[in-house]
């Protein structure tokens, strides 16, 4: 009896210590994913914008910010595209 539970205890926080890096390492992989998804997302969102702008800018209709409902005139465009 008294052999065995120092082995017992020896074990149990083995096999704990393994699931809390087992964890932590899920926990990194999990937000590795999530900011490439939002790296993702933005990177969709500037090019539907940039799109946007570029029709309006070449069309020679005002552009209407959907937000704000303003109105701006296709007059001194230039328009840059950035790549994260």
């Amino acid at each position: 009896m008294k052999k065995t539970l120092p082995i017992i205890v020896v074990l149990i926080t083995l096999s704990l210590l393994g699931l809390i890096a087992l964890q932590a390492s899920w926990l990194k992989n999990l937000l590795e994913v999530r900011q490439s998804q939002l790296l993702n997302k933005v990177k969709d969102a500037t090019t539907l914008v940039a799109n946007d702008l570029s029709k309006a800018a070449f069309s020679g209709q005002p552009f209407v910010c959907q937000e704000g409902n303003l109105k701006y005139m296709q007059q001194n465009w230039h328009l840059k595209y950035y790549v994260l």
